[in-house]
């Protein structure tokens, strides 16, 4: 799976496999949204890992983690 942010810094979920693309999902930048794009990504996978890089320390504080 590959997240990444769009012009408008909405998060996009991208997953892909042998070149195709499976699922593409936008979620936009907040907390409320991170949470579900946390919730799909660990029911997706058992052990998921999961790496945010956030632009500042107050958005590291608002991470569901």
């Amino acid at each position: 799976m590959i997240i990444d942010t769009d012009t408008g810094n909405d998060l996009v979920l991208v997953q892909r496999t042998e070149g195709q693309v499976l699922l593409a999902k936008r979620y936009k930048n907040m907390a409320e949204e991170i949470r579900f794009l946390v919730g799909f990504i660990r029911s997706q996978c058992a052990r998921a890992r999961i790496c945010l890089k956030a632009a500042t320390h107050a958005a590291m504080n608002r991470l569901p983690c």
